[in-house]
C-alpha cells in the first residue's frame, strides 16, 4: 500500500492485532517534509473527528451504516487509518450470534486490515507515523 498522503511511509502489510507489520521507509518528499514540520511528532495531518462503519447493535439483527468518532489512541495503541479490510468468518458468527464466545457489542468488523498509521500513543516507540 503506498502512503497517498506523503508522510514518508509505505506499509505492505499491518495486522491489526499487531502480530506482524513490514514497512520499509521511502525517502519523504518536500511536500511531505514541509507538512510534518509543524506536527506533533506522534500524529499524522488531516486526522478526522468522525468515520463511516458497518456497526453491529444487536447480535441477529441488521448492521447500521452510521458515522462514528474516530478515537485517539491510548498511551501504548497506534491509530490506523485502514484502506482495505476484509470480512472474516468470525464476524459472520458474531452477526448471527452462534459464536460461543459472547460479542462485544457495538461491533464494527474487519479486523482484517491493511493501512497506514496515522498516530500513536506516547508510549509507543517501535512504529513510525
Amino acid at each position: 500500500i503506498l502512503d497517498p498522503e506523503g508522510l514518508g511511509r509505505h506499509i505492505t502489510h499491518i495486522d491489526l492485532h499487531g502480530l506482524h507489520q513490514e514497512a520499509s521507509p521511502r525517502p519523504p518528499t518536500i511536500t511531505s517534509y514541509l507538512t510534518l514540520t509543524s506536527l506533533p511528532s506522534n500524529m499524522a495531518p488531516k486526522i478526522p473527528a468522525e468515520q463511516w462503519a458497518q456497526v453491529l447493535e444487536a447480535t441477529g439483527k441488521p448492521l447500521q451504516y452510521k458515522k462514528i468518532p474516530v478515537q485517539s489512541p491510548g498511551p501504548d495503541e497506534v491509530l490506523v487509518n485502514v484502506k482495505y479490510s476484509g470480512v472474516c468468518h468470525t464476524d459472520l458468527h458474531a452477526i448471527k450470534g452462534d459464536w460461543p464466545l459472547p460479542t462485544k457489542l457495538p461491533l464494527v468488523g474487519g479486523h482484517e486490515g491493511a493501512g497506514i498509521v496515522v498516530a500513536r500513543g506516547d508510549l509507543v516507540t517501535e512504529v513510525e507515523i
